[in-house]
């Protein structure tokens, strides 16, 4: 029986490859660009920074829990594209357009009804649910 296992690419980025720009919702602590090194595109991230101290043995078990994330592909889930080590660790991911789901919901409610916010629920338990049975 032969296994297949698909492996994460998680890039680890240098802090020169990113620009952050304006403060953002609640899902980022800033919106920017990753440029990365030695190429010639430029893409739309958010980029979230870790608070508080961390000690080295939490930065392996940070790293090894990103690539996991990094490793999900589901159409319904923000992708993990890179992590940069600093001072305070930073995980960059995909930028959601509207930004947070939670303050869209909150501006929109006059134009989001029951059966878009039901429909949002499934799509959140079966990523839930693939997510625990990967687990």
């Amino acid at each position: 029986m032969v296994s297949i296992f698909k492996i994460a690419v998680l890039y680890l980025v240098n802090v020169t490859e990113l620009e952050a720009s304006c403060r953002s919702n609640c899902f980022c602590d800033s919106q920017g660009w990753w440029v990365p090194e030695n190429e010639s595109i430029k893409i739309a991230v958010a980029i979230k920074v870790l608070n508080g101290d961390i000690l080295p043995a939490q930065n392996i078990e940070l790293l090894e829990e990103a690539r996991v994330m990094a490793s999900v592909n589901h159409n319904n889930c923000i992708r993990i594209l890179a992590i940069c080590m600093t001072e305070r660790m930073m995980i960059i991911t995909q930028l959601m357009q509207f930004g947070c789901l939670r303050e869209y919901v909150r501006k929109e409610r006059a134009n989001v009804g029951s059966r878009v916010l039901l429909n949002w629920c499934l799509q959140i338990a079966r990523v839930g649910g693939i997510a625990a049975r990967n687990s």
